[in-house]
């Protein structure tokens, strides 16, 4: 079921294309997005989550992201109006002060530290204008997949980059739903 939604949505997304490339305004739609997994335990939920494009986690690095909980179910019953927390105005990386404490004890760290914090590439000044930009452009994708890595194997690394949060103020018997954004 869920393959067939994903494939309708794509469907309608190329169909949107289609008829906005058609007219004579072009309609420029941006496709980044932040994708969020959940784990319930007993005690909490943990989120993790992951911007789609090096640009995207380049400017959510430097703005942070909003956390929200809506309680959609209580005991068994579906509630309405959803009530809404706000969990965190501003998720976004730790200060690299934050991060040294850490990395000689976690080596994703030390990575994911690299990743947001890392001298910047010297470029050749030699070389064309092009070249630099796509030097600037595979220096971003490396930052970002290493960066991502290196959170998806350390709690504490994905913690410290912003891109994990956990709720303890949970209950048993109610379902949430998080957005994240």
């Amino acid at each position: 079921m869920m393959t067939i939604t994903r494939t309708v949505i794509s469907g309608l997304i190329i169909i949107a294309i289609h008829f906005f490339a058609d007219s004579k305004n072009v309609v420029a739609q941006s496709t980044d997005n932040i994708k969020v997994i959940a784990r319930a335990h007993k005690d909490s939920v943990v989120l993790r989550w992951a911007p789609s494009s090096p640009a995207a986690w380049k400017l959510l690095n430097q703005y942070g992201y909003k956390v929200e909980r809506y309680t959609i179910m209580r005991n068994g019953q579906t509630i309405a109006p959803k009530p809404m927390i706000v969990l965190a105005n501003v998720v976004k990386p730790a200060g690299q002060e934050k991060w040294q404490a850490w990395m000689e004890k976690d080596d994703m760290v030390a990575v994911d530290a690299q990743a947001i914090f890392g001298e910047e590439f010297t470029i050749d000044a030699r070389k064309s204008g092009i070249m630099e930009i796509y030097q600037k452009v595979r220096e971003l994708e490396s930052r970002y997949s290493f960066g991502l890595f290196a959170a998806d194997l350390s709690a504490k690394a994905s913690e410290l980059s912003g891109l994990r949060w956990v709720d303890m103020n949970v209950k048993e018997d109610e379902m949430y739903l998080y957005r994240v954004y």
